[in-house]
């Protein structure tokens, strides 16, 4: 899964509330700024839950 923006550039934007994911391998995050992502939780059987490339 590619996360490539936020979903609202000007706010935070909450990605997810009390979300559990399950899943082989994490998801890549690009180009993200105030992302919220406290109501996530991921659990990967391989590599790391969220690769982040220029997130802020």
């Amino acid at each position: 899964m590619r996360l490539t923006e936020a979903l609202f550039p000007d706010r935070m934007s909450s990605i997810a509330e009390n979300c559990k994911i399950a899943a082989q391998q994490g998801f890549v995050m690009e180009h993200a700024r105030k992302v919220d992502l406290s109501g996530l939780a991921i659990q990967v059987k391989e590599g790391d839950p969220i690769t982040r490339k220029d997130v802020q």
